[in-house]
């Protein structure tokens, strides 16, 4: 935060490459992955953060990062080959496969098969031999690698007025123009934070909480209902600024994650990221507006 006390070095280009331990982490999400379709159960984000020993807070981007891919689609991947290998029996149907695969409808299985594969599953049925094919590229994670530039800073302990919101994000104007009614004084706010507590790029309503901030100088005597005071503890932290659409973030933010993976002398913090917005969407174009992300880690 620029109104913060922040020592700043930049790091050097690395290679993404995971460390051991956070894949065997992922095997472990892949392996409940692959139980829970074995057994016709629909496995959860939830259950496959448990699995893998990893942050809730962090566990979907990182899971992203090492496969390749998201959760979401990982399992939409292992349901859909999983039903498309039932077609190479002759006797089984495409509703019968849909079954298997889990879907409620022949429907919903075909649109998934064409979206997936860009080929429909009548013309996928006829022909064994792309049924294995398919099957194939279904069963097969796609290779992941790439390189990536950030920094590193330490924060001071910092004040915050914050109000919880859920299925808000990314209307929260109203939130935070709540919070700026309850200063007094303009010149307290030395920033404004976002704290995301599910990934900004899954989030499904009610199940996801984003906490609106204000970092200040002096808390005030009096808070407004669903407001809270709260204390940011210091911390060294992985830090990039973005520059451009919020709908852009996730891939910003991408980056910090890579380098924590390949750091062998970081372990990315049971916490939530922090996002620092710099600029005021009122009076700058989005397309300039800056936003600082931070990842919290432990050296």
């Amino acid at each position: 935060m620029e109104a913060l006390n922040i020592h700043f070095k930049q790091m050097e280009n690395v290679k993404m490459v995971a460390k051991p331990e956070i894949i065997k982490s992922i095997e472990k999400a892949i392996n409940y992955i692959s139980a829970c379709l074995e057994k016709d159960n629909f496995p959860t984000l939830e259950g496959a953060a448990k699995a893998s020993g990893l942050s809730k807070y962090h566990f979907h981007r990182i899971f992203k990062l090492v496969s390749g891919e998201t959760f979401s689609d990982l399992v939409t991947r292992l349901r859909l080959a999983k039903g498309l290998g039932t077609l190479a029996s002759e006797k089984t149907s495409i509703t019968q496969a849909a079954m298997a695969a889990g879907y409620g409808s022949s429907q919903a299985f075909a649109k998934a098969v064409k979206r997936e594969t860009e080929m429909t599953a009548t013309a996928i049925k006829t022909e064994p031999d792309r049924i294995a094919e398919v099957y194939k590229t279904l069963s097969s994670s796609p290779k992941n690698t790439g390189s990536l530039r950030v920094g590193i800073c330490s924060l001071d302990p910092f004040a915050l007025i914050v109000t919880e919101t859920t299925d808000k994000y990314p209307a929260l104007n109203e939130v935070y123009g709540e919070l700026f009614e309850m200063i007094e004084e303009p010149l307290n706010i030395l920033g404004v934070l976002g704290i995301p507590h599910r990934d900004i790029e899954t989030f499904e309503g009610k199940d996801f909480i984003f906490d609106c901030a204000l970092v200040v100088k002096k808390m005030p005597s009096n808070l407004g209902p669903n407001m809270s005071a709260r204390k940011l503890s210091e911390g060294i932290y992985l830090t990039i600024r973005h520059q451009g659409f919020d709908r852009k973030l996730p891939s910003t933010l991408d980056v910090l994650y890579k380098t924590a993976l390949k750091q062998t002398n970081l372990v990315v913090s049971d916490t939530p990221c922090l996002f620092h917005y710099i600029d005021d969407p009122e009076e700058v174009e989005e397309a300039n507006c800056r936003t600082d992300i931070y990842l919290k880690v432990e050296v």
